[in-house]
C-alpha cells in the first residue's frame, strides 16, 4: 500500500512538469516573461524536491518490501522444517506404538519351541534324562554277558534259562504290555519311554537281552583256555560278542532317541499343542516325540496355514522356513546315522552266515 502511494505521489510530480514545460511553451511574447521565468523555475524546484522524495521514498518501500518478502520466506522455511520435524517425531511415535504392541503380542519373542530346542540337544541324544538311556540299557545287555550282574551267566545251563523265565513273569504288565520282555513295542510303542519308571527300565533292558544275547557263553577262565576246548570257547565267544556288540549298537541308539530328555521342551509342546497332535505328551519328552511335534503341527495341520496366511510380512515366513530346513537337515542326519547302523547289522549278518557255513563247522 505504501509503495502505491509513493508511485502515485511520483507520477503526479512528473505530470504537473509537463504540464508547466507546455505552458511555458505556449507564453505570448508580450508577457513578463522574467517573472514567468523566475515562478517556473520554483515550482520545478518544488516539483523536483517532491520528485526526489518520492523516488527515495519508493526506494525505501521497494528495500522494506524485500525486507518484509525474506522475512517471510524464511517464516515459510521455518515453518516448513517445524512441520517435517513434528511428521516425524509422530512417525517415530507410531513406529515405537506399532512395536510396542507386537512386543505385547510376543511377535518377537523366540520360538515356543526354541529354548526347549536348546534344552533338548545340550545333553547330546539320550542325554540328560532322570533314568536309565537306550545306551544304559545296553551297556546292561553287555555287562550281564560277563557275569557282572548276576549268577545265572556264569553258572549257566538251568540256572539261566530260571532267569530268563523269572524276569518274564516279574515284569508281566509292565506298560500294558502282557510280556514286555519279548515285545519290541515296550521300546517302540510310544514316542517317549517312560524310563523313569524303573519296571518299564528294566523290560526294555531285559527285551534286549531276549533280542540280542539271550544265553551268553560262559566266561573262559585262564585255566580253560589252556587246553583245546577252552580255547576253542574262547575263540567262540570273541566271535559272538562282536555280533552282539553290533546289536546293541543298533538298539542302544534307536532306544535312547526315545528316551524323555527335556522338560522343558515337554512344557513348551503342551503349550502349543495343535488339534491334530492326539499323542499324549509325558512330563518329559524324547527327541523322537519332539521331532514327530515339530513334523505334525505343519503337517495336516489347518491352524499352521491360518498362521502362515495372516504372517505380517516376510521376518515370520523366512523364520518359519528357516525352522523348517533345520529340521529336515536333522531328520537327514539320524537317516543317515540309521543308514550307518544298518550297514554294520548287514555286514554282521553277512560275517555270521559265512562263520556258520557247513565248510567252517566240519572244521570246527
Amino acid at each position: 500500500m505504501r509503495v502505491r502511494k509513493a508511485i502515485r505521489r511520483l507520477s503526479v510530480a512528473v505530470w504537473a512538469m509537463l504540464m508547466l514545460a507546455g505552458f511555458s511553451l505556449g507564453a505570448r511574447a508580450d508577457c513578463n516573461c522574467s517573472f514567468i521565468a523566475d515562478q517556473h523555475k520554483k515550482t520545478q524546484d518544488i516539483i523536483g524536491e517532491d520528485i526526489k522524495t518520492a523516488t527515495e521514498a519508493l526506494i525505501d518501500e521497494l528495500r522494506l518490501k524485500t525486507q518484509q518478502d525474506s522475512a517471510y520466506s524464511d517464516r515459510q522455511v521455518e515453518a516448513k522444517k517445524r512441520i517435517e520435524d513434528g511428521a516425524q517425531q509422530n512417525e517415530t511415535q507410531r513406529m515405537r506404538e506399532k512395536y510396542r504392541i507386537k512386543a505385547e503380542n510376543e511377535i518377537f519373542d523366540p520360538s515356543p519351541t526354541a529354548c526347549s530346542t536348546y534344552d533338548l540337544y545340550k545333553a547330546g541324544i539320550g542325554g540328560g534324562g532322570s533314568g536309565p538311556n537306550g545306551f544304559d540299557m545296553a551297556n546292561a545287555v553287555w555287562d550281564r554277558s560277563r557275569c557282572k550282574s548276576g549268577e545265572a551267566v556264569c553258572a549257566g545251563g538251568v540256572a539261566l534259562a530260571k532267569e530268563i523265565l523269572q524276569s518274564s513273569l516279574s515284569l508281566a504288565g509292565t506298560d500294558g504290555f502282557a510280556d514286555p520282555t519279548t515285545n519290541a513295542q515296550i521300546i517302540f510303542g510310544k514316542p517317549t519311554m517312560n524310563t523313569s519308571d524303573q519296571s518299564v527300565a528294566a523290560a526294555a533292558s531285559r527285551f534286549m537281552v531276549n533280542l540280542a544275547y539271550p544265553f551268553p557263553l560262559q566266561p573262559v577262565t585262564g585255566e580253560q583256555a589252556a587246553t583245546p576246548q577252552g580255547a576253542a570257547i574262547a575263540a567262540e565267544r570273541k566271535a559272538s560278542e562282536a555280533m552282539v556288540s553290533t546289536a546293541l549298537t543298533g538298539l542302544g541308539f534307536w532306544a535312547a532317541y526315545r528316551t524323555p530328555i527335556s522338560p522343558k521342551a515337554a512344557q513348551a509342546m503342551r503349550q502349543h499343542k495343535p488339534e491334530n497332535y492326539t499323542r499324549e505328551i509325558p512330563q518329559s519328552v524324547s527327541e523322537h516325540q519332539f521331532l514327530e511335534y515339530e513334523v505334525l503341527r505343519r503337517f495336516g495341520n489347518p491352524e499352521w496355514l491360518i498362521l502362515l496366511g495372516e504372517a505380517q510380512g516376510e521376518k515370520p515366513l523366512l523364520e518359519e522356513g528357516l525352522k523348517m530346513m533345520a529340521l529336515g537337515l536333522r531328520l537327514q542326519y539320524l537317516q543317515v546315522e540309521a543308514e550307518m547302523r544298518n550297514g554294520l547289522m548287514l555286514a554282521a549278518l553277512v560275517g555270521n552266515a559265512a562263520r556258520n557255513s557247513p565248510q567252517l563247522a566240519l572244521q570246527r
